[in-house]
């Protein structure tokens, strides 16, 4: 099993927020494994405000996890016979802020802000933060070998948090916890399954959606007024114009399935979510980006991070592509270092926990598996399916608790009296019933709207063709005979199995947004 924690705000222009626990089984397929109905939902921390200590809410949870690590007597319906049921926790992930709260971490408030290692962090001391920042190279003392970084273990993490407890008073034990940068015991170490820090791994959606637009607030010279310095890679006003509007213009013509649209760069910035920046990264940004700097260097050292996301991606990875990664992100981050920080104590604040955190993410992989087995996108598109829950913006968390106690209870009317199809409230069910199953093909159902079609010349030749071809039907005389004078043209085609919904682009009504996908050749 694997747990994942976020803050969920149910306003876009309010600060209320509330936090949700969520659990994944690990024994089913990855096909199904983060989809919708296969996601437990453990718990909802009410708001407005987030939760101060995360431990007291997982209590309950641990125990339930101890006592099925222990076993729990289960039915086999199947042999009918019983058995001894287990289940174990072995990871736990989310954005920084998240993973804090489970690890008691002080984050970039600690001396030693990262999770993975003991990094010193170092703070920037002109403008009076209390951020403590976390690069390679130092400037008054010897500089960090990426590849031997000081790394955490389970034990010395114990060690440390044992020895916060023991402090005599509330100031010395305030001071071991800056310098060790934890707060003391996390609850979840008292399973054995758990690893500290091993089974925290850090969530590549999160990293991509700080390190991203970090480096388009660089190029775009509004980086926490931070000048270029000797460097020339800031993009000038007016292509940054031609960039946002190319972004925006990209969606038309790019398949829903790729994920959604990316608005203007420059005007709507504020619109990208984490998906966003995922596609822009990926497929967008190689494109509108090339040629727009003044030096190549600034763009080799873009694409290098997209050949990292792209590897991070695959889904499997072997011993040789995982050190490839480690390889190309310890030569980025030294790279970024070069060009961004300048070895310079006033850029300090581009180096950032998370473009630390990519020295890391090799490991975790090592560690974990591929990181699309742990990144936040589940957590993400399960805290908006809920939003439409929310009917009071009074009382948006008595809304919230409902729906999602509704949810449970139907799971499991669904599970106890075998009723998926007759509680089944997806509207692919009503699409179902409306739709059309033809003789001879099994998996796809015709679906409206739909309108007889008369066979010219043209089309009667090319399905002549195609009956020659792959049904051997003799001659073109004799597949003419079977084709009749009119066709059902139906304007949409469904996938059974949780398969896809596929437009006829004649037929299809286009609203406002419509991607043309016309042009995909399968």
């Amino acid at each position: 099993m694997g747990i994942s924690t976020d803050g969920f705000c149910p306003f876009k222009r309010r600060k209320q927020t509330c936090w949700l626990i969520i659990a994944f089984n690990y024994n089913l397929p990855p096909k199904i494994r983060f989809h919708r109905s296969n996601i437990l939902c453990l718990g909802v921390i009410p708001g407005p405000k987030q939760p101060k200590d995360m431990d007291s809410f997982l209590t309950p949870l641990i125990n339930k996890f101890l006592e099925l690590a222990h076993g729990v007597a289960a039915i086999d319906w199947k042999r009918l016979r019983t058995f001894m049921l287990h289940a174990y926790l072995i990871l736990a992930f989310g954005d920084m802020p998240a993973v804090a709260k489970l690890l008691l971490m002080k984050g970039h408030n600690g001396l030693c802000p990262c999770r993975a290692c003991e990094i010193l962090g170092v703070r920037d001391t002109t403008s009076g933060s209390t951020t403590h920042y976390t690069p390679l190279h130092r400037f008054d003392s010897p500089s960090y070998n990426p590849r031997c970084l000081p790394l955490r273990t389970h034990s010395g993490l114990l060690l440390q948090a044992i020895h916060i407890e023991e402090a005599a008073t509330d100031a010395e034990a305030e001071w071991r916890s800056k310098k060790y940068g934890i707060k003391g015991v996390p609850a979840l170490s008292r399973l054995s399954s758990i690893s500290l820090p091993t089974s925290f791994p850090h969530d590549l959606m999160h990293l991509l959606e700080n390190i991203i637009p970090e480096l388009v607030s660089l190029w775009t010279g509004d980086y926490k007024h931070l000048d270029t310095g000797t460097e020339s890679y800031r993009i000038p006003d007016n292509v940054w114009k031609a960039i946002g509007e190319a972004c925006a213009g990209s969606g038309a013509t790019i398949p829903s399935a790729f994920g959604c649209r990316v608005p203007n760069l420059r005007e709507n910035r504020s619109h990208f979510i984490a998906e966003s920046w995922m596609l822009f990264a990926s497929f967008v940004g190689p494109a509108v980006l090339h040629r727009r700097f003044t030096r190549p260097a600034y763009y080799k050292h873009f694409i290098s991070l997209v050949q990292i996301i792209n590897l991070c991606l695959e889904y499997e990875l072997t011993d040789e592509m995982i050190q490839q990664i480690k390889d190309q992100c310890i030569k980025w981050v030294e790279d970024f270092e070069r060009i961004y920080l300048q070895y310079s104590e006033e850029h300090l604040p581009v180096c950032t926990l998370p473009i630390h955190a990519l020295l890391h993410i090799a490991q975790d992989i090592r560690n974990m598996g591929p990181m699309w087995t742990y990144w936040a996108f589940p957590m993400e598109r399960f805290c908006g399916s809920l939003l439409p829950s929310i009917k009071s913006r009074k009382y948006p968390f008595t809304s919230l608790d409902h729906c999602i106690q509704d949810i449970a209870q139907l799971d499991q009317l669904k599970l106890l009296y075998n009723l998926f199809d007759e509680l089944d409230l997806s509207d692919r069910k009503d699409v179902k019933i409306r739709g059309k199953n033809y003789d001879g093909y099994p998996g796809f159902i015709m679906v409206c709207p739909n309108k007889w079609l008369p066979v010219d010349i043209a089309l009667k030749k090319k399905i002549s063709h195609h009956l020659i071809t792959n049904y051997g039907v003799e001659s073109a005389a004799a597949a003419s005979r079977l084709i009749p004078p009119e066709l059902k043209n139906w304007g949409r085609l469904l996938q059974v199995n949780d398969g896809d919904m596929i437009h006829a682009s004649d037929l299809v009504a286009k609203p406002d947004g419509y991607r043309d996908a016309t042009y995909v050749k399968c």
